[in-house]
């Protein structure tokens, strides 16, 4: 069965593992309970001055955290484990019974998706090997630090836009976060399996790649300019996204496209055409082509669909 605790401002109450001065922020934590190895937090928090939270937790497994927006960093102090989450961005971690120091920076807003998954989950349901490769240390450490997939970030949303209505559908939470974890956790298997084969400074390169196209959306490197800045040779650039994020470069620039344009939409303070701009596109009817093709909806259609 879900258990909702919604709007609840006493922190201690949501999560024992995190204390912090409430006079200097405005905490709202949302909680679903999937199932007993599995858990939500949907977390929208307004900080208002500098300050720090102490972080003491018995939890064992792995951590899912979606970023939205964020301006802090957790350091532990029983290990040399480092957090700083990053708009865009999804951190993979491993948690094994951690304490630490989470810092807040003031007037900044602090919104991510965080699943929880317990061991007795990961043993069941992820490759032996994986497993052993995730739990083979006693203390807690950074599996994943990368952009964000795309299918992850529209599930994400949609959970972070749902969760805020008054009836909420537990059915369609609960649905969302799945969908969330048979990609995450399938890629997660398959990277973890084909990572042996790229080096250390294969791996920093093709973040930095995803990186670059994340950030560059209006004007994209091509596969060769690409390729010279992050010091990668064009195949290698290639099978690298492939086998680390299980994508092609163009799909990356087109997601990350795609997804810029809905949220403008969305917040609607900008035109059609506006956005056509912002986006790259010389001419109107090549975004709305793109965007019919991507979403299956004409970019007005679509605006009526949020208005």
């Amino acid at each position: 069965m879900n258990k909702f605790i919604l709007d609840n401002s006493d922190i201690s109450r949501i999560n024992k593992s995190i204390q912090i001065d409430q006079n200097k922020a405005n905490i709202s934590t949302k909680i679903v309970e999937i199932s007993k190895d599995i858990g939500l937090h949907i977390n929208n928090f307004i900080i208002y001055e500098d300050n720090a939270a102490n972080y003491d937790s018995d939890f064992k497994g792995v951590t899912i955290n979606i970023t939205f927006s964020a301006d802090h960093y957790y350091k532990s102090t029983v290990c040399d484990f480092y957090l700083a989450p990053k708009a865009g961005r999804t951190l993979i971690n491993y948690f094994y019974m951690d304490k630490g120091v989470i810092h807040y920076k003031a007037n900044t807003q602090i919104k991510n998706v965080i699943i929880t998954i317990k061991n007795e989950f990961l043993e069941k349901y992820l490759d032996k090997n994986i497993t052993t490769k995730i739990q083979n240390t006693d203390s807690s450490k950074i599996i994943q630090n990368r952009a964000t997939y795309a299918k992850t970030a529209f599930c994400a949303s949609e959970i972070y836009k749902f969760i805020n209505q008054k009836q909420i559908n537990a059915l369609f939470i609960k649905a969302k976060i799945l969908e969330i974890l048979s990609y995450e956790l399938t890629n997660l298997n398959l990277n973890l399996k084909e990572s042996l084969n790229l080096s250390k400074f294969d791996i920093l390169s093709l973040n930095k790649a995803m990186e670059i196209l994340k950030n560059d959306y209006k004007n994209p490197p091509s596969i060769t300019e690409l390729s010279k800045k992050v010091r990668l040779n064009q195949c290698k650039l290639k099978q690298g996204f492939k086998t680390l994020f299980r994508t092609t470069p163009y799909s990356v620039h087109m997601d990350t496209k795609m997804q810029k344009a809905k949220e403008f939409i969305e917040k609607g303070e900008l035109s059609l055409n506006q956005i056509s701009k912002e986006l790259g596109y010389k001419q109107p009817h090549n975004f709305t082509t793109a965007f019919k093709k991507y979403f299956g909806l004409n970019p007005s259609n679509f605006t009526k669909t949020v208005s």
